[in-house]
C-alpha cells in the first residue's frame, strides 16, 4: 500500500509542478496545463523514476513513515522543476 501511495505522490509531484508558472511574479498557479498529454507524460516519467526512487530511499529508511510521503511528492516536484529550468535555459 505504501508503494502505491508513494507512486501516486511521485506522479502528483510531477503533475503539480506543471500548474505553477515560475516565470511570473508573483508565482501563478493555473490548471490550464492539465491536459491528457501532460497526464500521460507525468505517468511515464513517474514509472521510469519510481524504481530508482524507492530503491534508494528504502535503503535509508526501512520502516514506512511520513518521510516516505513527503519525499515522494518532493522528489517528483523538484525533478520536474529542475528539468523545466534546464530546458528553458537552452
Amino acid at each position: 500500500m505504501w508503494s502505491v501511495s508513494a507512486y501516486f505522490l511521485l506522479f502528483s509531484g510531477l503533475l503539480s509542478q506543471q500548474c505553477i508558472d515560475i516565470r511570473k511574479t508573483p508565482i501563478a498557479v493555473s490548471a490550464n496545463n492539465l491536459q491528457w498529454p501532460m497526464l500521460g507524460a507525468s505517468a511515464v516519467v513517474a514509472i521510469a523514476l519510481f524504481p530508482l526512487f524507492t530503491e534508494r530511499f528504502n535503503k535509508k529508511r526501512r520502516k514506512p513513515s511520513w518521510e516516505h510521503v513527503l519525499w515522494a511528492f518532493s522528489f517528483g516536484f523538484f525533478v520536474n522543476l529542475s528539468s523545466n529550468i534546464v530546458w528553458k535555459l537552452l
